[in-house]
């Protein structure tokens, strides 16, 4: 993945994962459809003044029922402009040809403009959509992560932080599609490079689990936990959870990615040997001294490598804890 990192291009996580290409560390290959993909499929709408005037319109917590499902009703009644759809099939058939797998999956995620920054960070409030193997699912997905921007939990994040960050209303945020190679990990998870529960900046905190790390990011379990000494890398604490899910393709049937019920032997044991610790040490350190300050990265772990998914600034810090570090 390459390529500018303009947030207004490529939006927070996507700027943020092409200046990460620069490390030494692995990235699932891909490529970014940009936010004028966002702009260019309103433009093409038949319904673009009404979309535009509900973009421009301010609206109270009351409203937000009402108006995203106006929002998205307008959106599924527009068709993708074919020219568009071929874009992203070269993109695609260009992103296949650097993949060993003969029938590769795909992750496609959203990205937005106020996403991923040091004054907002967005997290958990756009969709991403795991396992598209198709065309047709990726332009599906596609659509559904520009929806997402105005789910009702969206836009009520939108009114809270809206004045902090100068947003006056939705018509100044796009969301850019970042589609990228689907890894199927062994184990996955999170790395907080400061302490979020105590905002201790001299500490790291690892949540992991086996499988995909979407089951820690959404918290439909209880990960691993293990807080380590920032300078040391030595383990503070460690706690195993209970680890309840893993998120699995069905590979012999149609039913798609199901969460289902882990092993019993698996759920009484850490998904992180000590090795496997340090290492996310080491590439937390590394991460956080690139961008100058404590990054909140997704990672997974295939065959033994490690691979990061994004990265992005610790927000929720006290702001007089995060300005000291900066």
């Amino acid at each position: 993945m390459e390529g500018t990192d303009d947030v207004n291009l490529v939006g927070g996580k996507g700027a943020n994962l092409i200046s990460l290409i620069e490390l030494p560390f692995a990235i699932p290959k891909g490529f970014i459809i940009n936010t004028r993909a966002h702009e260019y499929f309103i433009e093409s709408s038949s319904h673009e003044t009404e979309l535009k005037n509900l973009l421009f319109l301010g609206y109270t917590p009351k409203d937000v029922l009402g108006l995203s499902k106006k929002i998205f009703d307008l959106i599924d009644q527009t068709p993708l402009p074919v020219d568009l759809e071929n874009a992203v099939k070269w993109g695609l058939n260009e992103l296949k040809k650097q993949i060993k797998a003969s029938s590769p999956f795909f992750a496609v995620r959203s990205s937005a403009t106020i996403e991923d920054s040091k004054k907002s960070s967005f997290a958990g409030q756009l969709e991403s959509f795991l396992y598209n193997n198709t065309l047709e699912e990726i332009l599906t997905s596609m659509k559904g992560c520009w929806k997402s921007l105005y789910s009702p939990q969206a836009l009520l994040y939108m009114i809270k932080i809206g004045k902090k960050i100068g947003i006056k209303n939705l018509s100044e945020i796009k969301v850019a599609v970042i589609v990228q190679e689907m890894i199927e990990p062994d184990i996955g998870g999170v790395l907080f490079t400061a302490n979020v529960l105590n905002n201790d900046l001299n500490q790291m905190i690892i949540n992991s689990t086996w499988g995909s790390c979407e089951t820690v990011t959404s918290n439909k379990i209880n990960p691993d936990m293990i807080i380590l000494d920032k300078n040391s890398g030595k383990i503070l604490k460690m706690q195993v959870g209970k680890k309840e899910k893993i998120i699995m393709w069905n590979h012999t049937t149609s039913l798609g990615a199901s969460l289902i019920e882990l092993e019993e032997d698996k759920k009484n044991q850490c998904s992180l040997s000590e090795k496997q610790i340090f290492h996310l040490f080491q590439m937390g350190v590394w991460i956080e001294q690139f961008f100058g300050f404590p990054q909140d990265i997704e990672w997974a772990i295939k065959d033994g490598q490690i691979y990061v998914l994004q990265s992005r600034a610790i927000t929720s810090l006290d702001e007089k804890e995060r300005l000291n570090k900066e």
